[in-house]
């Protein structure tokens, strides 16, 4: 199976497994900001998936309305990218780790769970 499928397979049962966020119900950029997001948790051999790996992930989609909704609240995305990259640097690790030991943390599921409540109620 190529590698892209068995990460789409693995954002899925994640998302399922933590009763957080149906995959379905993601739009095509926010599942490959998961995707990506879980992929840099490997890559930097943490653990535990924080808020601040899906926001790096979505800092690095430039053809989103992310960019657009920093800039108007006044945030500078190179320096805001920045103090994402140094909070990240400072998370503990783990050698050898694997995409399926990566868990949410205590943070992401409180985040997906507010994501989740917010898409109910707004019937999205």
């Amino acid at each position: 199976m190529p590698a892209h499928l068995a990460l789409v397979d693995f954002v899925c049962y994640f998302c399922y497994s933590l009763d957080m966020i149906q995959p379905d119900k993601l739009t095509e950029k926010s599942a490959l900001a998961l995707q990506s997001a879980l992929q840099n948790a490997v890559t930097n051999s943490h653990s535990q998936l924080e808020p601040a790996h899906l926001l790096q992930s979505l800092i690095e989609q430039t053809d989103t309305a992310v960019h657009p909704l920093l800039e108007a609240s006044g945030i500078n995305i190179l320096d805001f990218s920045l103090q994402l990259e140094n909070l990240l640097k400072n998370k503990p690790t783990v050698s050898n780790l694997t995409l399926d030991q990566i868990r949410p943390s205590a943070e992401f599921i409180k985040v997906s769970n507010a994501a989740s409540e917010d898409m109910q109620r707004l019937n999205d």
